[in-house]
């Protein structure tokens, strides 16, 4: 008899779908940080000192020898330096010095700051600078410089009946009633692969950007729960990665029974997809039973192609490990909470589970028309909005240069950075250590 997941109920029982009816910015950087005072003579010796004791740089300041600043972290360029001259000094000493092989170039903005550029020079020409204490104040190591980007896009919400079902968005920021939120990226050029139900591509939430993937090209939605789903991933209105494309995987009938053969079938094609074209993508498994290997083995299976997998904890209010894919060790397991950062009385928990998202009246695409809404909750509502959040933060990943295609790097940085700026301790009823998720700006 073939094995079944996903009944579209109320409940967990079976394979259930995990539904249910119904500004703390964190900047790496402030950008309202009081100017700071000017600073001091002699500060930059204590800054020094600060960075060798935390194995940045090495400072030589040896007897009859001119200082030297060197990195030892890898950022120094090897061979290149800068010497500061002494007001005054003359250059010719440091000329007749550098005559082969290495370059040299003054760079005088007045008497006191006077400098040389000198580059390609050897450890030779280097030890016989150092001699030049009667010309040279110090020789500092050129050292390459980061460009400190900021990933930001911020929201904000109508302060009147039109957020209703959008506290989720809201809560993004830890707070789930100041009318706007912050998130990191909009997901743009990131596939998300939804394995659900099916989505009406032509919902405007998704602005043309659904592509009906597996099993047909006529496997659209006929129920409903996917194309909630998939708005709260990406939907320009109720979404979260706002630009991501959407690929639809439909491994669930309309009556929401979803056979564990058509999870690997569809699994296995997201695999070689991705395989194939090499895209950065992320898959939302908004479904859930009891435990199955087969379920987390194909779960698994994709996470070894370098794609990151989400999962819902499920609906029971039980241990997350007795189910499954919530069980799947490297997936991020995601429960539910509600407006006031309460875990409702359905969501699953237990240590399976890595964070909590918004659960519960969460407004997203309704199915039965293309410009219509419905409130809907449940850990697949949760799991859609860590979704979403993957989604965005591969894109900076990629814009930032960090990652370029599937891999397994790409995996740990998605569940290291979810976690690390999910929010500790926010839920108010839940007495073991907690996280709940955060899409604060960054600067890279």
């Amino acid at each position: 008899m073939q094995s079944l997941v996903g009944i579209l109920v109320f409940g967990m029982f079976a394979m259930t779908v995990a539904y249910q009816s119904g500004e703390q910015v964190n900047n790496m950087v402030h950008r309202d940080a009081p100017e700071a005072p000017p600073r001091r003579k002699g500060d930059h010796e204590a800054i020094r000192k600060k960075l060798q004791d935390a194995g940045v740089l090495r400072v030589s300041e040896e007897q009859n020898l001119v200082p030297l600043i060197e990195y030892t972290d890898g950022s120094g360029i090897s061979g290149q330096y800068i010497a500061r001259l002494l007001p005054g000094a003359k250059y010719g000493p440091i000329r007749r010095i550098i005559k082969g092989a290495g370059r040299r170039q003054r760079v005088k903005f007045n008497r006191e700051k006077n400098f040389v550029i000198l580059r390609n020079i050897s450890k030779s020409n280097l030890e016989d600078l150092l001699q030049l204490t009667n010309v040279i104040a110090e020789i500092e190591q050129d050292v390459k410089l980061e460009l400190n980007t900021e990933y930001c896009r911020e929201y904000t919400l109508p302060n009147n009946a039109n957020r209703r079902g959008l506290w989720g968005l809201d809560a993004l920021d830890g707070d789930a009633y100041n009318y706007k939120y912050n998130i990191w990226g909009d997901g743009k050029g990131i596939d998300v692969y939804v394995a659900d139900t099916g989505i009406n591509p032509n919902h405007e939430d998704f602005t043309g950007r659904v592509t009906i993937g597996w099993p047909t090209s006529t496997s659209v939605d006929n129920d409903g729960h996917g194309t909630h789903v998939a708005s709260i991933i990406g939907g320009t209105n109720s979404g979260v990665a706002k630009s991501a494309n959407i690929i639809s995987l439909k491994i669930c009938s309309c009556r929401g029974f979803c056979p564990v053969s058509d999870i690997l079938k569809g699994s296995l094609w997201v695999k070689e997809r991705v395989q194939s074209n090499r895209r950065l993508s992320v898959i939302n498994f908004s479904v859930g039973a009891w435990f199955s290997s087969s379920l987390n083995d194909a779960v698994d299976d994709v996470l070894a192609a370098g794609i990151p997998a989400i999962v819902g904890a499920g609906n029971a209010n039980a241990d997350a490990c007795n189910y499954s894919p919530g069980s799947t060790p490297n997936a991020l397991t995601v429960g539910a909470f509600s407006e006031d950062f309460e875990e409702p009385s359905f969501s699953n928990y237990g240590s399976c589970l890595d964070l909590y998202a918004p659960g519960e009246d969460i407004k997203g695409a309704d199915f039965s028309g293309n410009n219509t809404y419905t409130l809907h909750g449940g850990t697949s509502t949760a799991a859609a909005f860590v979704t979403g959040a993957v989604a965005a933060l591969l894109q900076v990943l990629r814009d930032n240069g960090t990652i370029s295609s599937p891999s397994a790097q790409v995996v740990n940085y998605t569940n290291e950075y979810i976690i690390k700026y999910a929010l500790p301790g926010k839920l108010t009823d839940v007495s073991e250590a907690n996280l709940a998720l955060s899409t604060p700006c960054l600067v890279i």
